[in-house]
């Protein structure tokens, strides 16, 4: 399991999440098709909503593309996730949580 900590640089900085990514067939990939803009719910001092990121707006060719990843992935039970250990379920789901924070976070290790 990876240690996490932020450098002081980003401990003062406003968040911001690229979701400019897209997790499909256990691979994360760029997004380079339109994204939308995600707000706080937190107002800034003139009322307004802050942007703290982007969403990738997939369509309905991309939600296909990922349902058939995963049902292949389960292949009835018989597929490569469900048939992992625990131990290595979790290694595969700290991977893609590491893979996203050090795209965030290019000082993660």
């Amino acid at each position: 399991m990876s240690q996490y900590s932020l450098t002081k640089e980003e401990e003062c900085a406003k968040p911001f999440v690229n979701g400019a990514r897209v997790l499909i067939d256990g691979e994360i990939r760029e997004w380079i098709g339109a994204c939308s803009n995600v707000t706080s719910p937190i107002l800034n001092e003139n009322g307004d909503r802050i942007i703290i990121g982007t969403i990738a707006m997939m369509g309905a060719s991309d939600a296909v593309e990922a349902s058939n990843a995963a049902k292949a992935a389960w292949n009835t039970g018989r597929g490569k996730w469900p048939q992992m250990s625990m131990k290595e379920r979790i290694e595969s789901i700290q991977k893609v949580c590491d893979s996203f924070l050090f795209s965030f976070y290019p000082s993660y290790v």
